[in-house]
């Protein structure tokens, strides 16, 4: 008698059955993921961009103070060069969207602006969160030293 080699239509509808209810339970562990992924690259690219103000005003980059200002309903943090953000010169803005994170700080105008030794009047601060309880703080010391934790 011949032997014939392959899978049963039972067996190949229990495998599709066992990976969809796999996939239904993993997906909000994924969805959550992510979530704490984009918050953790949004703390990272507002950290970087401050840095990236202090470092332009430091090294002079186009003779010129710079600052970073925070738009918490657009969701967009504006690497800009100038004094003051509304003042600035635009062809020189450098944009960072955080979607799904809300900003505070203690900062004047939402901008943060380095003076030309790339030190603040001030030390600053901004309170990062998200909707799924994920939080982080960035200080920046009067000294121009960055801490995120």
């Amino acid at each position: 008698m011949k032997r014939i080699h392959g899978f049963t239509l039972i067996e190949i509808i229990l495998s599709i059955a066992v990976i969809a209810i796999i996939s239904v339970f993993s997906f909000p562990f994924y969805s959550k993921l992510q979530n704490k992924t984009n918050f953790s690259d949004a703390v990272n690219q507002i950290s970087f961009a401050i840095g990236k103000a202090r470092d332009y005003t430091e090294n002079g980059k186009g003779n010129s103070v710079w600052g970073l200002h925070i738009d918490n309903d657009q969701k967009i943090a504006t690497l800009f060069k100038g004094d003051n953000f509304d003042t600035r010169d635009q062809n020189f803005d450098e944009q960072i969207t955080f979607p799904n994170v809300n900003i505070v700080g203690n900062f004047d105008n939402n901008s943060i602006v380095f003076l030309k030794d790339g030190t603040l009047s001030y030390d600053k601060s901004l309170s990062l969160s998200n909707d799924d309880g994920d939080s982080a703080n960035i200080t920046i010391s009067s000294k121009g030293i960055i801490a995120t934790n």
